[in-house]
């Protein structure tokens, strides 16, 4: 739910990013029907910001978030130098900080349901 607050903070709310207004996001619309139509878009026309993260890989290996991103990058920049991937330092990225908003239960479910790939993985990594 972090990650769709964020998006909703950072990308809709107030002038959306073209890519999102195309799809329908307005800037004045409440982050439930931001939840409804995000979850009304499938994966394959979904923007980037609010398609699943599973929807990118068939096999993981490290689960990452911005919040912990620079403290983890000396783990893996040496991943990414030994299969050849140019990277950089990290800067500072955009995070998921802030209360998420409430939903109320339909729209809990509807999330549930849209993004139950993600939940599920998340749940597994960390109960490792």
């Amino acid at each position: 739910m972090g990650r769709l607050a964020s998006c909703w903070r950072n990308k809709v709310q107030g002038k959306p990013l073209p890519a999102m207004y195309e799809q329908g996001f307005r800037g004045d619309m409440t982050f439930e029907d931001f939840c409804h139509l995000c979850c009304d878009i499938p994966d394959e026309e979904a923007d980037q910001h609010f398609r699943s993260q599973t929807y990118y890989h068939s096999r993981y290996d490290h689960l990452l978030r911005c919040e912990h991103l620079a403290g983890d990058w000396e783990k893996i920049a040496p991943v990414l130098k030994k299969q050849g991937l140019l990277y950089y330092p990290v800067q500072k990225l955009n995070s998921s900080s802030g209360a998420v908003p409430s939903l109320p239960t339909p729209a809990q479910k509807k999330v549930g349901k849209r993004y139950e790939k993600d939940f599920d993985f998340t749940r597994k990594v960390y109960e490792q």
